[in-house]
């Protein structure tokens, strides 16, 4: 990354770890996000789209009532999709159709009331009770981080929820693993035709006895 220009044109924005980020205090609050570049000149524009949406600098600032999961979803779609591959950026409005496991569950929740326990409900009701495949489970898992995970960005919601999920998720297939690993027929396969029970007999007979 190129060491930040010397212009008023590159306010507010300073580099950290690869990735150029956005810092203004307004009011009595403090914003900061990654603008998901290293670019400064694609960073300045992101500046200045956020700033025109939320009009700082033109009329007093106020921090917007906490957003609806839709409405956000489809501001997910118009701001924070840009940096991903193309064909995952034509899938993303797909798991946010109206009737879909997202929407169905979370279209008229509040960002801030989507906790782990609530998507705990949606992963068992949602994914696992429709049967889908684990993959397509972890797909719609993703889309539901990446969209607030932009609220984080964006300082909506101090932490993406998503995470304490994943980890409570893990902890919970150890535990079955564990439970697998301890049953003793866990590796017994019966013999299921006379046939070959009899050639098992016969192989043992031509081995002989341990010494």
């Amino acid at each position: 990354m190129r060491r930040k220009p010397k212009a008023p044109k590159y306010r507010n924005l300073y580099a950290r770890g690869g990735a150029i980020y956005y810092e203004r205090v307004v009011g009595e609050r403090r914003v900061r996000f990654s603008t998901k570049t290293d670019d400064w000149e694609l960073a300045a524009s992101v500046r200045d789209h956020y700033e025109e949406v939320k009009r700082i600098g033109k009329v007093p600032f106020l921090p917007a009532a906490m957003p609806r999961f839709d409405e956000f979803a489809r501001r997910y779609l118009e701001e924070d999709t840009a940096h991903l591959a193309p064909t995952t950026r034509r899938d993303r409005p797909g798991y946010l159709r109206q009737e879909g496991p997202l929407s169905h569950f979370f279209a008229s929740r509040r960002l801030d009331e989507i906790d782990p326990r609530l998507i705990f409900q949606w992963w068992a009701t949602e994914l696992q009770g429709r049967g889908l495949s684990p993959k397509t489970c972890r797909s719609y898992l993703d889309v539901l981080s990446a969209i607030l995970g932009y609220a984080v960005d964006l300082e909506i919601l101090d932490v993406n929820p998503v995470t304490a999920f994943r980890e409570a998720l893990r902890r919970r297939s150890r535990t079955q693993r564990s439970r697998a690993d301890a049953d003793p027929g866990r590796h017994v396969r019966p013999i299921e035709e006379p046939d070959e029970l009899e050639r098992l007999l016969a192989s043992a007979a031509l081995e002989g006895p341990p010494p």
